[in-house]
């Protein structure tokens, strides 16, 4: 099961969203947190799968969580729920190192599917998706000619030798490429990295 955080200052939203979790056998809900602190606290103890952010809670915004999270390379996933419509909001969330975006008004079933998304690396944009686009491309031009070749190979299953074999450079070398681009697409093991490549979109992105 995959197990979650949620943090949000509405009380009766946070226990709402709690049972609904607690009843969703795909989920294990690990703790609540009304404000930045205890979410912080919850997620460093528990080291869970996901955590579900308010973007406007009181104290240390959702935003602000994701973005000392990302510094310190903790491996939870963030999805920031918001009430607005703009995109902008969006692209800060995932700017910060936020997987998932969902507006709040939105059924429970887009947020379950939400959290499975990230749980397994990828990137939920949802009503949001022209923002999860721009992260997309945003985190290809981070990458190099030699790490975009190498990206396209490994998401057709590759190993080093053999992207080795077809860039005419060592495994050994391929292995180094490889680390460097996990560590600027902030990925933190290869089958991490293959999921990008291929439900991302950016395996179209590479080969057009």
């Amino acid at each position: 099961m995959i197990s979650v955080v949620i943090a949000d200052d509405h009380d009766i939203y946070r226990h709402g969203l709690s049972m609904l979790l607690h009843d969703d056998e795909r989920f294990t809900l690990v703790g609540e947190a009304k404000d930045g602190d205890e979410a912080l606290a919850l997620i460093h103890l528990h080291k869970p799968d996901v955590v579900v952010l308010d973007l406007s809670k009181a104290g240390m915004s959702g935003i602000e969580i994701t973005a000392q999270l990302n510094a310190e390379k903790v491996t939870t996933s963030s999805i920031i729920l918001t009430m607005t419509d703009d995109a902008n909001s969006a692209r800060r969330s995932m700017d910060a190192g936020a997987k998932g975006v969902v507006h709040k008004e939105s059924a429970y079933a887009e947020l379950a599917n939400a959290i499975e998304f990230v749980s397994s690396g990828r990137i939920y944009s949802g009503m949001f998706q022209k923002a999860g686009d721009t992260y997309a491309h945003h985190s290809l031009d981070l990458l190099s000619k030699r790490e975009l070749d190498i990206l396209k190979c490994v998401s057709q299953g590759m190993t080093s030798k053999q992207v080795g074999d077809k860039l005419c450079i060592s495994p050994r070398t391929v292995d180094t490429h490889r680390m460097r681009i996990m560590q600027k697409l902030d990925i933190h093991n290869g089958s991490g990295l293959t999921k990008f490549a291929l439900e991302s979109g950016l395996v179209s992105a590479l080969s057009g």
